[in-house]
């Protein structure tokens, strides 16, 4: 590819990543119910949803700009390294997004580690075979049966399957190298298939 190819394809992906988070930050107000409304149900589902109470809600947050306002506030700060607090907890965003990539490049590493085995495996017959000069009729039902099955019922057969009936592994949660495996598998199997 030539510069002009790698500039049009940064060019699209930043525009493409830039157009994914205006939508996400306009979400609150593209849901039909006003932001406040939803934070106050979110914090305080005790309180009633009076006008002064959605007033100060709005105040707090700093909605009464409307959402280009809102966003603009929260893009002028990203670019300071301030991604801004959350409006339900109040706690800073970063942290939080930062354990989350930790979470999604560990389960990656790990079912791309699980792929890599699992089609090496799927191909060793044919190697052998095409080794010895003798013909092969391919990989099988086998891996036609895993690249068929889409990743959310092969996880929910191995949820059920290793972890609750036969109790292997544990069925939720993230806390240690044992959660890792059921999500690596349902990911790696169909895309080793």
């Amino acid at each position: 590819m030539n510069r002009r190819g790698w500039a049009a394809a940064l060019i699209s992906r930043a525009a493409a990543f830039a157009a994914v988070v205006v939508l996400i930050g306009a979400l609150p107000w593209l849901s039909g119910n006003s932001p406040e409304y939803t934070v106050l149900r979110a914090r305080y589902a005790d309180r009633p949803a009076t006008p002064e109470v959605l007033a100060q809600i709005r105040t707090e947050l700093g909605l009464d700009g409307g959402p280009v306002a809102v966003f603009a506030d929260w893009a002028s700060g990203v670019l300071t390294g301030d991604f801004g607090t959350s409006w339900i907890s109040g706690r800073p965003v970063l942290p939080g997004v930062l354990d989350a990539l930790g979470v999604s490049l560990t389960l990656m590493g790990a079912a791309l580690a699980v792929a890599l085995v699992v089609a090496a495996l799927a191909c060793v017959p044919t190697v052998v075979n095409g080794l010895a000069e003798r013909p092969s009729r391919g990989a099988g039902a086998a891996a036609a049966a895993l690249t068929a099955l889409p990743e959310f019922l092969l996880a929910a057969v191995l949820l059920v399957v290793v972890a609750v009936w036969w109790g292997w592994l544990p069925p939720y949660g993230w806390a240690g190298p044992e959660h890792v495996v059921l999500p690596a598998l349902a990911w790696a199997c169909r895309r080793a298939g």
